[in-house]
């Protein structure tokens, strides 16, 4: 009898463990039952036509991540965000476009997207900032995929443009793993560019916990030694919640802190005449 109530516990131990720590781990595994990785990417990368800084080689990119919309613990802090922006718009800090990390929202549900869309459309109308967005283990849930396409420019996951000097690429792995075929069209898609790169991601390829990170070991391994040739400056992330910077050899990965949960957000500040990048953070409290 002892011995059925200690496994007992156990079991909803575990179950709960799961369920609160749901945010660490690829949405493949719970809560999720849309399309694979391996289908969501299997036509290849799509090539944008943007260039959002047009001829600048020196600007700012507004970075923020793990908005979270539709959370009943807090709402995440836009105005504050309004604000900041209107204190240095007329200035050389102004970025040039933005980039969404993932976890726009907190259930993928319709009404959140929603709720997103409002908060980007602002940042395009009124603050002339377009953003692109990377989906994360949130916006997939319960066949998020759907409303995530439906209504995140640029409508598809896995994507890439280029400015003058630079190319920044943007990944899928939205339910914890990059998948074969995506790491496949990644490869060939990289190898033939010469250009210096930003590469955008909801999971971190490393964090000072395995929980929060690329769980696969091979996948990891492959991305790491491939932007070690491939001229990549910085992995940009999110997924964490915290703050983390992590050195890889010749490029190094920041992981973006919750905009929603501790009110942050990052300036990455670009160089591309001196093929240089530096990653600041901002605090809004």
């Amino acid at each position: 009898m002892k011995n059925k109530k200690n496994t007992l516990i156990n079991i909803i131990f575990l179950i709960t463990f799961t369920l609160f720590n749901s945010c660490k781990y690829g949405s493949d595994n719970l809560f999720y039952t849309g399309a694979s990785v391996n289908e969501r990417t299997k036509i290849g990368i799509t090539f944008l036509e943007d260039n959002p800084v047009q001829e600048k080689l020196k600007y700012n990119v507004l970075i923020f991540s793990d908005t979270h919309f539709g959370s009943k613990r807090k709402n995440p802090p836009y105005q504050k965000l309004y604000d900041y922006l209107d204190k240095i718009k007329e200035t050389s800090d102004y970025p040039a476009f933005a980039i969404a990390l993932g976890d726009l929202t907190d259930t993928a549900s319709t009404e959140e997207f929603e709720q997103y869309n409002d908060f980007v459309q602002t940042l395009e109308n009124k603050y002339n900032l377009k953003t692109y967005n990377i989906i994360g283990n949130h916006d997939c849930y319960l066949s998020g995929w759907d409303n995530w396409k439906n209504n995140c420019y640029p409508h598809t996951s896995f994507y890439k443009f280029e400015t003058s000097n630079f190319s920044y690429y943007f990944l899928d792995t939205g339910t914890g793993t990059i998948g074969k075929n995506q790491l496949n069209h990644l490869k060939k898609e990289i190898q033939k560019d010469s250009k210096p790169k930003v590469v955008c991601s909801h999971y971190p390829l490393y964090t000072s916990t395995v929980l929060f990170c690329l769980s696969d070991t091979y996948e990891r391994n492959e991305l790491i030694a491939l932007f070690q040739k491939e001229n990549v400056k910085i992995v940009l992330s999110g997924h964490f919640h915290e703050s983390e910077t992590v050195d890889l050899g010749t490029f190094y990965q920041e992981t973006n802190t919750s905009f929603t949960e501790y009110e942050k957000f990052g300036i990455l500040k670009v160089d591309e005449k001196n093929s240089k990048v530096e990653f600041e953070k901002v605090d809004l409290k």
